[in-house]
């Protein structure tokens, strides 16, 4: 098995010990197996990885939880391996499981909740996800280099999203309709849950409860300009074309990102390379067209940006380059 293939291996067993310990029937056995696990450095890297996009070491059930507690107070006996073979409480498990809990402590802070004033300014740096709430009582999440204009006064509700993608969970008020513009066009709601995607040539809307109506911002007061969206659809509007197409989509999936995950199904190469250059530390850019229509599905971890860069590398003619100032470019590998 090359690299790349243990990677991904090690990626996805990451992924099912973290959704199995979300039940709250696990196992004793499966306790044991996931400590045992953990006891490989490499696994319990990734897992750090991975926990690091969730909201909370308390989303696992209440047997892990109550484990945590036990292993974290157990001593590293003198001369211990550095793995353990089996579960008892070694300090190897012990060292795993208090490890992933100050990446849970370490998570209240990168997800920040404030309370915002009728007029601001907000903005989440990288890769920093914010939560807030809005004068109203409505909230708002920003994903990482995300800026969002709040203007609250009488007999309205405004905001203007820059480059960057936000969730909405508007509060009720049919007096006050609550609109967000980005990149052209304005999204008005009563009382709904939306995101919102925006980029210079494309804003992507996506309604997860109630309905949006999306209106283009030019003036246009027909049908043409005007479309509305129910719980359960995505509308993507073509800035430079101005036209806008609605499919039915899985809305959980689609605004998976707030747990770190982003999901993308027959997605511009160069549209995704943007979405998670927001989550990197290091910008990423694509240098050729080409690269550029290539189309991706599939997953990505804001916690493992490099195997996705390393995958990306094993699916398409595509080269990885770093530069001098750690900025990531694609490059074609095709002449």
């Amino acid at each position: 098995m090359n690299e790349l293939d243990e990677l991904g291996k090690r990626a996805n067993e990451a992924a099912e010990w973290f959704l199995r310990l979300k039940d709250d029937q696990v196992s004793d056995h499966d306790l044991s197996q996931w400590l045992e696990w953990c006891a490989v450095p490499e696994n319990l890297r990734e897992f750090q990885r991975l926990r690091q996009t969730w909201s909370g070491f308390e989303q696992v059930g209440p047997a892990a939880a109550e484990m945590l507690e036990t292993l974290l107070d157990t001593p590293r006996p003198a001369g211990a391996p550095e793995r353990v073979a089996g579960f008892g409480k070694g300090w190897v498990a012990a060292s795993a499981v208090a490890a992933m809990a100050l990446v849970a402590a370490g998570y209240i802070y990168f997800v920040r909740t404030t309370t915002v004033p009728a007029e601001a300014r907000m903005l989440a740096g990288p890769p920093t996800i914010q939560s807030s709430m809005l004068p109203d009582g409505s909230t708002l999440t920003l994903a990482p280099n995300t800026q969002v204009d709040v203007d609250f006064g009488t007999g309205h509700r405004d905001l203007e999203l820059s480059n960057g993608e936000a969730y909405f969970k508007v509060h009720p008020d049919k007096t006050k309709p609550f609109t967000v513009k980005a990149s052209g066009v304005r999204v008005t709601a009563v009382g709904t849950a939306f995101d919102v995607r925006a980029r210079a040539d494309r804003v992507v809307v996506t309604v997860q409860e109630g309905i949006v109506e999306v209106a283009r911002e030019d003036g246009a007061g027909d049908d043409a300009g005007r479309w509305r969206v129910n719980a359960g659809y995505q509308i993507s509007y073509n800035v430079s074309t101005r036209a806008a197409r609605i499919a039915s989509v899985d809305a959980g999936r689609a605004l998976s990102w707030r747990e770190g995950r982003l999901e993308y199904f027959s997605e511009p190469l160069e549209a995704v390379a943007a979405d998670v250059s927001r989550y990197s530390s290091r910008p990423i850019e694509i240098s050729d067209s080409r690269i550029a229509r290539l189309t991706f599905t599939g997953t990505v971890f804001t916690g493992s940006i490099d195997d996705w860069l390393a995958a990306v590398q094993e699916t398409f003619p595509v080269r990885v380059v770093v530069g001098d100032d750690q900025r990531i470019v694609l490059v074609s590998t095709e002449r």
